[in-house]
């Protein structure tokens, strides 16, 4: 798999809007989940 399929497979539809979850976005740049939102 390369990085934008990586990227893709963490894209949810929820009631017909299209999120990343909080520790995906985490994840994939390289923080802690509370650091990721202190920074938002």
């Amino acid at each position: 798999m390369n990085k934008l399929e990586i990227i893709r497979s963490k894209i949810y539809e929820i009631r017909g809007q299209k999120v990343m979850l909080d520790f995906d976005l985490a994840a994939m740049y390289g923080v802690e989940t509370s650091q990721l939102k202190r920074a938002v």
